[in-house]
């Protein structure tokens, strides 16, 4: 099977990404466990600097931490396993808006 090709993402404060493919596939993924990893957590202190260091880089969800877009000064996420471990945002839990 060929994976499809990852060409936007949406990060939201949660650590959870929305990943937006060229086969129209929404899917997310939980990053919550990657943030805590010592070489992440030196960049990723806020769910603001999650936020504003998520990019499409080394076409993969990549953390930004340069602010330079620079696909050697990155940390990403192979693609397969970005994809592999990523849930279908059909699948996900559906929020209640209040009325």
């Amino acid at each position: 099977m060929l994976r499809p090709e990852l060409y936007q993402v949406y990060p939201h404060a949660d650590y959870t990404v929305d990943l937006y493919y060229d086969n129209g596939e929404i899917r997310k993924y939980d990053c919550g466990a990657l943030v805590l990893e010592p070489a992440v957590a030196r960049y990723v202190r806020t769910p603001t600097d999650f936020i504003r260091m998520s990019a499409v880089l080394n076409r993969t969800f990549a953390l930004d931490y340069t602010g330079d877009l620079d696909p050697a000064q990155c940390i990403d996420i192979c693609p397969d396993v970005l994809y592999r471990g990523s849930i279908s945002c059909e699948e996900a839990p559906q929020l209640k808006l209040a009325s």
